[in-house]
């Protein structure tokens, strides 16, 4: 079989040639370059495949080094049959190198999406810019919010998953930052966030703690933490110093305790004389009445007005001392049946101090029933329709309540009336104690309803504004936009104080 392989009996391809030197020469030279540059080829390929252990289609590369180096063979086969005839060996090296083709072929059709996959240079360089530009970015952000936690006045406690402490004030601790390696102020802290923790669990709201702590110099200090959980796993929590804030609200407090204290004594005290000064005119009204004539029986009832001027002003200094300040509980308040008991019960002659016949005060639209506290609500809304019937300028008029009730935090009530209106200049100043645009000698007024109903809306968290005028000149409508959550409002600034 060797022999066969290596078998002289065939003519040898340079009587093809003729044996003319120069086709000969050429030939060979070139099936000898061939050979050379094949073998050179794969060398390089194996030498890039071993310092390389990163390249992709590392089996189509080596299918490639065998491909080569089998063409590089049968190019110095083919020089060799110039002189002898080894064909048969020529072939089976042309069928090897045509499997190996044929293998990678195969191998490269099904490596295709993979080597189509990778990006090219120019991509690739893309992305390394882009990339640089991110990092720059990220390394600024980095920069920006540690600027930014430098200057806040909380410190920043990290917690991980297991409530170890992984950074304070943005300095990285270290994982085992549990016990021992902390500062025994830092232990306290997250001695009084493990409650916090606990009720916050899995949820990723926001939750705020009040404690007291002596601090790093051994002073006792108000803190207030406020704890959030983080969405990636984890807590942040913010520690703000709140001693100073805690000192000025007691002390707001005991000051606004003791004004209020002495209004409503004031007011109180005032009221008996006041009384007695009262009883002492009817007395001498029903002695001396018969007999009384001219400018006796005017000043007496001079004297009457002052009397009553000034007991309305003590009635409504107490009211106003009292604004903001309820026990009522939430309940359902039918808005309807507030409009119906206001019109029937506190609209008179007596509280507006004219004729009301020619007034309508009606609904426009539907009137929802809310659930909220219901005494503060009935005495704005009846102060805001006496005002408006009281101050109108003419015999006849309208009152209209509107209620938006589609606000997911609050209910809007608009009551509109068609009466004068209020000048731009004067829309602040009858919302202030013992204003009036009208003088008293005309009409008797306090001065305080409006001031009472804008207290009592902003202590349970909402707001009185008014706009004036509404149609053709005329109108005032006055806007409250009462929370749905009074009872925080209340419980919290007011209740207790």
């Amino acid at each position: 079989m060797f022999e066969r392989l290596f078998s002289e009996s065939y003519m040898p391809h340079g009587h093809c040639y003729f044996w003319e030197p120069d086709l000969v020469w050429l030939h060979l030279l070139s099936d000898m370059g061939v050979f050379a540059a094949y073998m050179t080829i794969p060398a390089f390929l194996a030498i890039l495949l071993k310092r390389r252990g990163d390249i992709e289609l590392r089996s189509v590369v080596w299918l490639f080094v065998a491909f080569i180096m089998l063409c590089g063979v049968t190019h110095l086969m083919g020089a060799i049959t110039i002189w002898h005839p080894f064909y048969r060996m020529e072939g089976i090296l042309k069928a090897a190198t045509a499997l190996v083709s044929i293998a990678t072929a195969i191998m490269l059709f099904r490596k295709m999406p993979l080597a189509l996959s990778i990006p090219s240079p120019s991509a690739l360089q893309a992305e390394v810019e882009q990339r640089k530009a991110t990092e720059e970015k990220v390394r600024d952000e980095l920069s920006r919010n540690e600027a930014i936690l430098a200057a806040l006045p909380d410190v920043i406690f990290e917690l991980d998953e297991q409530r170890k402490l992984v950074s304070v004030g943005g300095t990285t601790v270290g994982s085992s930052a549990t016990g021992d390696g902390l500062e025994s102020w830092e232990r306290d802290v997250l001695e009084q966030l493990d409650s916090v923790l606990d009720e916050l669990g899995e949820v990723t709201r926001l939750v705020s703690h009040r404690f007291r702590l002596r601090d790093r110099n051994g002073v006792e200090l108000d803190y207030l933490a406020r704890v959030v959980r983080m969405s990636s796993g984890g807590w942040v929590a913010s520690i703000q110093d709140v001693s100073e804030h805690t000192r000025l609200v007691e002390s707001l407090k005991a000051s606004r305790e003791i004004l209020e204290q002495f209004v409503f004594t004031a007011s109180h005290d005032l009221r008996s004389p006041l009384r007695a000064v009262s009883q002492l005119a009817t007395w001498l009204e029903e002695d001396l009445g018969p007999t009384l004539e001219g400018e006796n029986l005017d000043n007496l009832v001079t004297l009457r007005q002052r009397v009553g001027r000034m007991d309305g002003l003590l009635a409504g200094l107490l009211e106003f001392s009292r604004a903001g300040r309820t026990s009522d509980q939430l309940e359902p308040v039918d808005l309807r049946n507030v409009l119906d008991l206001v019109v029937e019960h506190e609209v008179s002659e007596q509280s507006t101090g004219r004729d009301i016949s020619g007034f309508v005060i009606r609904a426009e639209g539907d009137l929802p029933v809310i659930e909220t506290i219901r005494a503060p609500l009935d005495r704005i809304l009846a102060n805001l329709v006496i005002n408006s019937v009281k101050h109108h300028d003419r015999d006849e008029g309208e009152v209209v309540l509107r209620v938006d009730d589609s606000h997911p935090h609050h209910v809007v009530l608009e009551v509109e009336d068609d009466g004068p209106g209020i000048a731009p200049k004067y829309q602040e100043r009858v919302f202030q104690l013992f204003q009036t645009l009208v003088p008293k000698d005309r009409m008797e007024s306090s001065g305080l309803g409006l001031a009472i109903a804008r207290r009592t809306v902003t202590a349970v968290g909402g707001s009185l504004e008014l706009e004036s005028p509404v149609r053709q000149g005329r109108g005032t409508l006055f806007r409250i936009v009462w929370p749905r959550r009074v009872r925080e409002f209340i419980s919290a600034p007011f209740r207790n104080n």
